[in-house]
């Protein structure tokens, strides 16, 4: 999994506090170490419960060349 989450480039982190912010930045850094830019945003999540939405884009390895 680590693998996976270091191809990530670029993160849209969703917060209803934005007063989270730094805790949750400094919890991305060692888990997502290839983002280039991460963009925070106050919303409303869809459900009460969560605490943070997280969306990105990530780089996919080439597929082999079909013959």
């Amino acid at each position: 999994m680590p693998e996976a989450l270091a191809r990530f480039t670029d993160l849209r982190v969703y917060l209803p506090r934005i007063e989270h912010q730094a805790h949750v930045s400094a919890a991305l850094k060692p888990n997502f170490p290839g983002v280039a830019q991460v963009e925070f945003v106050q919303a409303d999540l869809c459900r009460r419960e969560l605490l943070v939405e997280i969306e990105g884009v990530a780089t996919m390895p080439a597929s082999p060349a079909k013959r």
